[in-house]
């Protein structure tokens, strides 16, 4: 791990776009090893800046900063983390897991005692070595993910 300085902060409307290019960016560099150049471009229409709008405006959302520059994303609802995306650039830095107990201390102050998710191919060792345990493969329009799930202690 490198010593970097995160940052983590509600999103707010004028990180859409930032936003939206780290995830861009994760979908043609690292899930394009896994997943059909069709796939890859579903997925970044589904995180367009428009759509990351109007789906963040309804979850707690977070961005993951160094330097005041946008380099992960992170969201939670109803128990379900959600668009976990980190710059390439940031891999193995610790940005992930700073950003995974960000969220997951949220979801243990809404009283939740465990969470689930929905991993890419290339993301399931990373959650694997956080904690998470594998639940079963589905298709998202298309598109195989791996739900995991976290139990947390009282």
């Amino acid at each position: 791990m490198s010593n970097i300085e995160i940052g983590i902060r509600p999103f707010c409307e004028q990180d859409a776009k930032a936003a939206s290019q780290v995830i861009r960016r994760c979908l043609q560099e690292i899930n394009s090893k896994d997943y059909t150049s069709s796939q890859i471009d579903v997925m970044i229409q589904k995180f367009s800046p428009a759509n990351l709008l109007v789906r963040f405006s309804q979850i707690d959302a977070f961005v993951a900063l160094e330097q005041s520059i946008i380099i992960g994303t992170g969201a939670i609802s109803d128990g379900c983390i959600r668009t976990v995306f980190i710059n390439p650039d940031f891999h193995g830095k610790g940005v992930g897991r700073a950003l995974m107990r960000h969220l997951e201390k949220v979801a243990v102050d809404q009283g939740l005692s465990r969470v689930f998710l929905h991993a890419s191919k290339n993301a399931v060792n990373f959650y694997e070595k956080i904690g998470y345990s594998y639940v079963n493969e589905f298709l998202w329009d298309g598109v195989r993910l791996f739900l995991m799930e976290k139990s947390f202690s009282s």
